[in-house]
């Protein structure tokens, strides 16, 4: 299941198109993904327990990416800043625990 994502990439770069995907369901299957990752670690579990979670994890960070590429019309601001707050937080808890 670590390639799950890969044929739904393949497509998107094939048509060249998102139009039938959600940003906020890719927003929030990224988010809980890399979240349930954040908590393994956090938590001392060995890498193979979880680390399923960080290939489709990355795997939807590209679909969010070609999203945003694919669909010129939506601001880039918001989502840019989101993605950024998002990584600053996920180093805050990294590295801080919090």
């Amino acid at each position: 299941s670590c390639l799950m994502k890969l044929p739904q990439i393949y497509n998107i770069l094939k048509a060249g198109s998102v139009v039938g995907l959600s940003e906020a369901w890719l927003v929030n299957e990224c988010i809980a993904s890399l979240l349930f990752v954040y908590y393994n670690v956090l938590s001392g579990y060995p890498f193979m327990s979880f680390g399923e979670n960080v290939i489709v994890g990355l795997q939807n960070m590209v679909i969010i990416v070609l999203f945003w590429q694919y669909s010129p019309q939506l601001p880039r601001l918001p989502r840019v800043a989101g993605s950024a707050i998002f990584l600053l937080a996920s180093v805050a808890v990294l590295v801080f625990g919090l």
